[in-house]
Formats: structure tokens, sequence, C-alpha cells
């Protein structure tokens, strides 16, 4: 399943352009500011890496995951950084 990963952390994006195992095209990351806070996006991710790497690196962190065909929400990680911030941009 390939999702996509929403974060307002400017520390989580570097950390996933670092550490994620795969290739991350240009293409699959987008930074979205028309919202109060700035979102780092990723699409397309390999839903079975990137859950490991956020279960290592982003516990402190607030993100979403979204199923990149559908939008449905996969999995959260709403820390205090992410109340009141609405993730989804479509």
């Amino acid at each position: 399943m390939l999702v996509d990963l929403f974060t307002t952390s400017r520390n989580l994006q570097d950390l996933i352009i670092s550490e994620y195992p795969e290739k991350i095209g240009e293409e699959q990351i987008s930074i979205d500011s028309s919202l109060d806070k700035r979102v780092y996006c990723f699409l397309d991710l390999n839903y079975q890496v990137i859950k490991g790497l956020l279960e290592k690196v982003a516990k402190n962190h607030a993100y979403e995951l979204r199923d990149s065909e559908t939008g449905d929400i996969v999995k959260t990680n709403n820390q205090k950084e992410a109340k009141g911030t609405n993730f989804r941009l479509n």
C-alpha cells in the first residue's frame, strides 16, 4: 500500500529525507504554505517502510498518514504541535 505523509514538523521532514531507505523523488515532496502552518508532504511512500521509520524517529512529532488512493487516514500521531491543524489538503 502507498501512503502520503503530512507533517508540520520541519525536523521530521529532515529525518524522513535523510533516513527513508528508498529513493524519494522530487515529485514526491511538496510544501503547502496555504494553511496557518507550513505542511510538509511526502507522496506515494511504501506504508511498511514509512511505518517502521516513524516508529523509530517520530515519537515526538505530529504527522498523519493517508492512503494515497483514497485519502483515508491510516495512522496519526497527534502531538501538541498538531492541535488545530487540518492536514487534509484535498
